[in-house]
């Protein structure tokens, strides 16, 4: 008779397994956690021979464990992603370049994702991944159309479809054309793999995640809730979770280093320790890797929040000579050098801003560059800016109070009270410490003009 046994059983099943033999979900001693797969017991088991027809007691040694095997099952952790071929019936010279080139260049960009492994398609068949992207290539008229979709391969679902239009041109414009779809596929596709994998992770008790899990549900949290006190919280226990777990994954401390000190710019880090755990985090995390373009990006951006201007700003420049396509790290220029009042950066967040996801966690470094056009006095651009970021995340402040402050310095008093209102929606009792995270002095006076000014604490 067929049974079926729900994952919270099972689960129940091996924590008392584990405890039963000494082990536990975070150290994983006996008994593994293979991602995706189940379980897997990791001691070595030794059996003595018999030495006559009466079979003597069996001996096992399950303290004895295989290092290596655990090492390998350890890295196994992170989640694959793999891309077929894509289908097409054209010959022509051009729609065979297509069809390999853009295979290519989102397999490039989908590599840059920390939180996942890329499996050359070749390796699937023995080796399969946890999420495949399928797609076709067709004429239609005067364009190509360009479809993908990701399928979980635990379930056979469809996580997300979406297709590009992609017009015949020659040789001189077609790559950056393609470079334009393959990013509006790219800022899709992370959303969803961050959605999915939330969804299976909050299944799972905490206790028996390992520290890549707890960095994904991490990222995930963030770019499903946004920036707020609440979503800051839950991240930051996270991270440092994570990091305390494995304090050798430099990628993970690097993160939660740009994760402390960014958050204190937008106004939700108040925590006077801050700067200390943030730049503790930052030497640590390029003690272990200096040559990683992620870590050199978000220790770069501590650094040169934390006052390190110069040093910060020449280690997200390396970031970048690394790997142009690190958006984080263009962003993260950007926001750096308008903090400084350098009006180069606008242009470096708006690129960073453009080769990002199109999720929640965008919405930060929208923020930033919204306060530092309201501070170049580019009053049209800064509410422009403002709004999208705040349709981005419907619980961000800083674009909020941007936009109150840049309608009040156009005359449009109506239109700044209106976005003041917003504000005083997601935090009712905003006091003065917030909002001089988030504005300077002459900021702070106009503010008071408009009879909306908190008491001080």
């Amino acid at each position: 008779k067929k049974r079926v046994v729900s994952e919270s059983t099972l689960n129940t099943c091996i924590k008392t397994a584990r405890k039963a033999i000494g082990d536990n979900g975070r150290a994983q001693k006996y008994i593994a956690t293979i991602y995706r797969r189940g379980y897997r017991f990791i001691a070595d088991v030794e059996e003595n021979a018999c030495h006559d027809s009466h079979a003597e007691k069996t001996t096992q040694n399950p303290t004895k464990i295989n290092h290596a095997t655990h090492t390998s099952i350890a890295m196994e952790t992170r989640p694959s992603i793999s891309i077929s071929p894509l289908s097409h019936n054209l010959k022509t010279e051009y729609a065979v370049w297509l069809a390999e080139i853009f295979t290519e260049e989102i397999n490039r960009h989908l590599a840059n994702i920390p939180s996942y492994i890329v499996i050359a398609h070749r390796t699937t068949p023995t080796s399969p991944a946890d999420y495949v992207l399928t797609g076709s290539i067709r004429k239609i008229n005067s364009h190509f159309k360009l479809s993908l979709q990701l399928l979980e391969t635990a379930t056979g679902q469809f996580l997300w479809a979406n297709h590009q239009a992609l017009a015949i041109e020659h040789n001189e414009t077609k790559a950056a054309k393609l470079e334009v779809v393959v990013h509006t596929f790219i800022a899709q596709i992370e959303p969803e793999l961050n959605r999915a994998e939330l969804n299976r992770l909050n299944q799972q008790p905490i206790e028996e995640l390992d520290a890549w899990s707890l960095y994904r549900k991490a990222n995930a949290t963030l770019a499903q809730k946004g920036w707020n006190d609440e979503s800051f919280n839950s991240v930051s226990r996270l991270l440092n979770e994570a990091t305390r777990q494995d304090p050798t994954l430099a990628l993970i401390t690097a993160h939660l280093s740009a994760f402390l000190s960014i958050s204190q710019l937008i106004g939700l880090n108040h925590d006077h320790e801050w700067k200390k755990q943030a730049v503790q985090a930052a030497e640590k995390a390029i003690d272990l890797d200096s040559q990683d373009s992620h870590i050199l990006g978000d220790v770069g951006c501590t650094f040169a929040i934390t006052g390190d201007y110069e040093r910060g700003k020449h280690l997200i420049q390396h970031a970048l000579e690394l790997n142009a396509d690190n958006a984080d790290a263009w962003a993260a220029l950007g926001a750096i050098k308008l903090n400084a009042h350098d009006e180069s950066g606008v242009d470096n967040l708006r690129q960073g801003i453009a080769m990002s996801p199109r999720d929640n966690r965008t919405a930060a470094w929208g923020a930033l560059l919204s306060r530092g056009l309201l501070s170049l006095e580019r009053l049209d651009e800064a509410i422009e800016v403002a709004d999208k970021t705040c349709q981005c995340d419907d619980k961000i402040l800083l674009p909020r109070v941007v936009s109150t402050l840049a309608h009040h310095a156009m005359g449009s008093t109506d239109k700044a009270l209106l976005a003041w209102q917003d504000v005083l929606r997601i935090n009712p009792a905003i006091n003065q410490q917030t909002l001089g995270q988030l504005t300077n002095k002459k900021q702070m006076r106009q503010l008071q003009s408009l009879n909306i000014y908190p008491q001080a604490d």
